[in-house]
């Protein structure tokens, strides 16, 4: 059966499958998920432990070669690529996956989960973790920092996490990241001297503090009414009580205090490292879009609620989008719509000019039918739309200009030979079908060689 004959012979069936066509490419444009760059899946993770103060050869009998045992029971785990480096008090174990594994974030999550619950691995007790990263095929989707020069850290951090409140409550957000955060902490730089005069240990001293700032259970009491938890107040509240902290008893029968021995001083854990956006101080809060949505409407919903939260802050307190990738997509996809509609234009009054007005509108209405046959079909496949789709699709514009006025000057062709309408107008695309996918079946093949 030759298609092209029996479409022309049911031209109202013909166009009505035109019509669903061409419906179903703009709303796959309108709907179809929206994204910078292509995702990239990266079949590595590092697992990390610290073992501070063991050497390198303590490390690898310790922790390493046991870490290494228990990831090769994963079936997931490509054991002849997965290596480990060693160093004085650290173990990173670089662990890569199968080809086979389609998902990597599950396996991620589970060995997450599984490590934390290992009891067979027998590390010693100065172990920090293992840890499991595996982001490193993440990119943020906007970079938000706050800028303020006359707010400390402490007020940046709370304007921090008032916004990640607000942006979190949009459904499409996926991770959200602070960047810059200065943690207090309360420094004790302790007096030599004193120590001497004293005659105080500060092994002794260290162990006093310790104990008092644990929490640990105080037991219940049992009743036949109900059971009542017991809780006790040890740790500090406060600098003051920390400095106030008796530590020893000098040889005179004098109670000793920490502030005796010591200074006490709240600061930041690092002062030597500071974020600048604009030349005011900064903290940043990165955002990264769930997977599967559009980015445009990704970032409309983020404004929204960024708007929201200018309202709350102070007016010496701003807003700055370092990374904007919705805008960015947004103007790419807008830049190709332009590319698309003089593509079209161009076409048109070219054929218009040479071909008579009926025939250059059949070949003017092949290019956007084409287009949308594409985008629907590119929805269909899971395929989103980013720089290199959306590249593609402008390398091949080229092409579905070129085949409608080809097919449309076959079609004239053949009129001055004499053949009939009919017969040329089945004929002009049907003796095309080959040389034209040609063109695209060898640009496939050159951009992916076997």
């Amino acid at each position: 059966m030759n298609i092209v004959k029996a479409s022309l012979k049911h031209k109202q069936v013909t166009l009505t499958v035109l019509a669903i066509v061409f419906a179903s490419g703009l709303y796959s444009l309108l709907t179809m998920p929206r994204r910078e760059d292509p995702k990239i899946t990266v079949p590595v993770g590092l697992v990390v432990a610290y073992y501070p103060g063991a050497t390198a050869a303590e490390i690898e009998e310790q922790v390493t070669k046991k870490l290494e045992q228990y990831l090769f029971q994963f079936e997931e785990v490509k054991k002849d690529k997965t290596y480990s480096i060693t160093r004085e008090g650290i173990v990173v174990v670089n662990v890569w996956l199968n080809d086979n594994v389609k998902k990597p974030d599950i396996f991620w999550n589970k060995l997450r989960h599984q490590l934390l619950l290992a009891k067979n691995l027998d590390l010693p007790q100065g172990v920090k973790g293992p840890a499991v990263n595996s982001d490193f095929g993440d990119t943020e989707a906007l970079l938000i920092s706050i800028e303020s020069d006359k707010a400390d850290y402490l007020q940046l951090k709370q304007y921090t996490r008032l916004l990640e409140d607000h942006i979190r409550s949009v459904p499409s957000v996926s991770k959200i990241k602070r960047i810059g955060e200065k943690k207090e902490q309360v420094s004790i730089y302790f007096n030599d001297r004193s120590l001497v005069q004293y005659g105080i240990s500060l092994q002794n001293v260290i162990k006093v503090l310790q104990s008092e700032n644990e929490v640990n259970p105080s037991g219940s009491i049992r009743s036949d009414i109900r059971d009542v938890t017991l809780y006790t107040s040890g740790n500090y509240q406060n600098q003051i009580e920390i400095e106030n902290q008796i530590i020893g008893t000098s040889r005179s029968g004098a109670v000793i205090r920490l502030k005796d021995i010591a200074r006490i001083k709240r600061e930041y854990a690092d002062e030597e490292t500071a974020i600048n956006v604009n030349g005011h101080k900064a903290m940043m809060v990165s955002v990264q879009m769930l997977e599967g949505n559009n980015i445009v409407q990704f970032g409309k919903e983020v404004n929204g609620k960024l708007n929201e939260f200018k309202k709350l802050i102070p007016s010496d307190t701003h807003l700055s989008l370092i990374v904007n990738q919705p805008a960015m997509v947004d103007e790419n996809i807008s830049h190709f719509m332009r590319e698309f509609l003089l593509a079209i234009i161009s076409v048109v009054l070219v054929v218009i000019l040479l071909l008579p007005f009926r025939i250059a509108a059949v070949a003017a209405t092949a290019i956007p039918m084409t287009i949308s046959v594409t985008f629907a079909l590119l929805h269909v496949f899971g395929v989103e739309l980013h720089q290199v789709s959306l590249a593609s699709l402008i390398v091949v514009l080229g092409m579905v200009v070129d085949d409608a006025i080809v097919v449309a000057d076959n079609y004239v062709e053949l009129l001055d030979k004499g053949v009939n309408r009919w017969n040329a107008a089945w004929h002009s695309s049907y003796d095309l079908v080959i040389p034209s996918l040609q063109q695209p079946l060898l640009l496939s093949l050159h951009s992916f060689p076997c």
